[in-house]
This record gives structure tokens, C-alpha cells and sequence, in this order.
């Protein structure tokens, strides 16, 4: 009696050996996605301008690297006796593969990164809007060659200039006293506790040269990079919304919007109103009600 038992196992046999090859096709396109070209980009900012606390949510991502102040490490180790090429190093940098340059460049080791960048400040690594010198254009340049993005955060007012108080006496005082980033509510405690006094007569010139220090710094970033290059993010729409403007620098990067940022990666240092934090807030009040800057004591 034929049962159709050779049959079953002829088609069952001829459906499980291609399996082997399917999965190995399968494989190789995955590994064909992850092997895209990476995302070069630049946080641009202030000093004080919670660009830290952008940078760790944005290496919070998992296809995401961001390292911090590189050119202020290259710049220093140029000064050093052997130096370096600060451009090469960069370019090494967009590599993701400079093993001459780990001790500065401190390479991220994720598999699978389709984002990688950095944050500078005007004046690190020599590179100055202000005097538009050639280590500015060597920038520009390695921006333009490797067709880095660029992250423009923006700070201004009192409370930013009761930052750099803050960081000053932190300078004076050692970190552990007066610590300059927070992870945890203890050590936030430990910074609001503490107390500036603030220059009330020079108040008005230290908030406007702030702005003209960020104009120019934009000014260089719109004749750097094309439009679509450039994300713009406001402190204060970060502050009230930080997974917003984390999907916006997401989607801006070209990766996964959807990632569940850890915006609690730093504690917010300064929790008290100025009111509590500025020594002589009275005088400062009164100084600024006079000015455009009303709008900081109102």
C-alpha cells in the first residue's frame, strides 16, 4: 500500500536544505544594514549650556557616540613636545579607528553605530569665530570633507551667567565642593547651597556680550553648513521637553526617534529660584529692571 510517506519526506527535505542558504542571505543583509555610512556631527554651544547633559542623553542611544571637548584634548596634546596634526587626528576620528589617538579621541566601541560626534566650544583647539584664524577654517574644512552635522544649543540669560559663577568657584574651591555636573540629588544639594554674588553694574554688558559671542558662533555655523545641516536647540525647550528635542536630534542624526531617552542621566544642579542662589539679588533686580534683560528678575 502506498502511503506517500516518500513523497512527504522528499518535499519536507527539499524545504529544509535551502534553509541553511536563506539564513546565511539573511544574515549577510543584516550585516549589509549595519554597515551604512556614519553620521559625523558637532555640538556646538556656550560653555554652561548644558551641552554635557545633551551629550550623554545623545550616547545614551544605542547607535550613537558622542564624545566631549575633543579639540580642547588635541589642542592640548599639540602643545605638547611631538605635538600632533590636529586636522589628521580629526579625520582619524571620522574614521572610528585611530589607535595613535585613543588617549585623546577615547574611541566608542558600539557595534553598530550609525551616529558619531563630538562638542566644541569657540576657542578650543585654537579655532576662534571671533579671529576667524586657520585652525577655524580647518575645521570648517573637515566639517565640509566629512559632511558633519551640526547641533547649535543656545543659552543665554541670568541663569547662565550664575553657571559660570558656579563653575568659577568650583575652580577656586575643587569639584568635590562645588561640583560642576550632578548625577544625583545629594550632590545637586550640595551646588544650590551655595551662593554667588553677582557684578550689578556690569550685568547688562555680560548678558549682551554673551549674545554676541552666540551670534557670531551661529553666523559661523549658517556659513558653514547648509540649512538641513544644522539642528537648532533652545536650553529652555530642552529643560521642559528634553525626549522632544532628544527625538528631533534623533531624527536629525538618521537614527531610531523612538529610543526612550534617559533624560535623568544628569540632576539638574541649581534647583532653588536665583532669588535663593544670588547673594545681592536685590541690587541685581534692581540693575536689570531698567534694561531689556527685565524679563530675568520679573
Amino acid at each position: 500500500v502506498h502511503t506517500g510517506l516518500g513523497s512527504v519526506r522528499g518535499t519536507a527535505t527539499a524545504m529544509i536544505e535551502p534553509l541553511p542558504r536563506m539564513l546565511s542571505l539573511f544574515a549577510a543583509l543584516l550585516l549589509l544594514g549595519s554597515s551604512g555610512a556614519v553620521q559625523l556631527f558637532v555640538v556646538v554651544s556656550a560653555p554652561r549650556s548644558g551641552t554635557e547633559w545633551l551629550r550623554l542623553m545623545l550616547a545614551g542611544h544605542p547607535r550613537v557616540c558622542c564624545d566631549g571637548e575633543v579639540l580642547l584634548r588635541l589642542g592640548r596634546r599639540a602643545q605638547r613636545p611631538g605635538g600632533l596634526d590636529i586636522r589628521r587626528a580629526l579625520d582619524a576620528f571620522a574614521r572610528g579607528a585611530a589607535p595613535e589617538y585613543d588617549d585623546v579621541l577615547r574611541p566608542c566601541r558600539k557595534p553598530g553605530v550609525r551616529a558619531r560626534g563630538f562638542k566644541w566650544f569657540d576657542g578650543q583647539g585654537g579655532a576662534s569665530v571671533a579671529s576667524e584664524n586657520a585652525a577655524l577654517g580647518n575645521l570648517s574644512a573637515w566639517r565640509a570633507a566629512h559632511a558633519a552635522k551640526l547641533i547649535v544649543l543656545e543659552r543665554q540669560g541670568l541663569a547662565k551667567l550664575v553657571s559660570d559663577r558656579l563653575k568659577h568657584l568650583s575652580s577656586q574651591r575643587g569639584v568635590d565642593a562645588v561640583p560642576t555636573h550632578c548625577r544625583d540629588a545629594s550632590c545637586a544639594a550640595r551646588v544650590s547651597a551655595q551662593r554667588v554674588t553677582l557684578d550689578a553694574g556690569a550685568l547688562e554688558t555680560q548678558l549682551d556680550a554673551g549674545v554676541r559671542r552666540f551670534s557670531a558662533l551661529l553666523n559661523w555655523a549658517r556659513a558653514a553648513a547648509a540649512f538641513d545641516d544644522i539642528l537648532y536647540i533652545a536650553y529652555g525647550d530642552l529643560v521642559a521637553d528634553p525626549e522632544r528635542e532628544l527625538r528631533r536630534a534623533y531624527r536629525f542624526l538618521g537614527v531610531d526617534e523612538a529610543w526612550q531617552a534617559n533624560a535623568s542621566v544628569l540632576t539638574k544642579s541649581v534647583s532653588r529660584p536665583l532669588a535663593e542662589v544670588v547673594a545681592n539679588y536685590g541690587e541685581v533686580r534692581a540693575a536689570l529692571l531698567r534694561t531689556k534683560w527685565a524679563g530675568e528678575v520679573g
